[in-house]
């Protein structure tokens, strides 16, 4: 189930670094913890969140290393 994307808008661009005192944190190609894994990202990497789906429980981020590369976080984790 695909949920939309709410934008962040003109706001200042918000940078959020991975804490995730373990393995690497999975980023999915959808909203979805049955979506395909895209990137891992290990404990202490920063993303540039691009969005966040209209139910608050996932953000989209550019992932590292390429300008057009995204991928959906769980923000529970």
């Amino acid at each position: 189930d695909r949920v939309p994307a709410a934008t962040i808008g003109a706001a200042p661009p918000v940078t959020a670094t991975v804490t995730t005192g373990g393995p690497r944190l999975r980023v999915g190609a959808a909203p979805s913890l049955t979506a395909p894994i895209v990137e891992r990202l290990a404990d202490g990497s920063s993303v540039a969140v691009l969005a966040r789906d209209a139910t608050g429980e996932w953000i989209q981020a550019a992932l590292p290393g390429s300008a057009q590369a995204r991928g959906w976080i769980s923000t529970f984790y």
